[in-house]
């Protein structure tokens, strides 16, 4: 999981991901996503510009 100060700053979340297990059976597990806030955070860092 995020790190919780980063989910509350809203630079990262997690959504649910299904899928399919080799088995048939349904499955689920929870995806990292960076958010466009967290994409501008990263670039500030490294010291780009994102163009929208």
């Amino acid at each position: 999981m995020a790190y919780r100060d980063k989910e509350q700053a809203l630079l990262l979340e997690h959504v649910p991901y299904h899928y399919t297990g080799r088995d048939g059976t349904p499955r689920m597990k929870m995806q990292l996503l960076i958010t466009p806030k967290g994409l501008a955070k990263l670039a500030a860092l490294l010291g780009r510009q994102i163009e929208p």
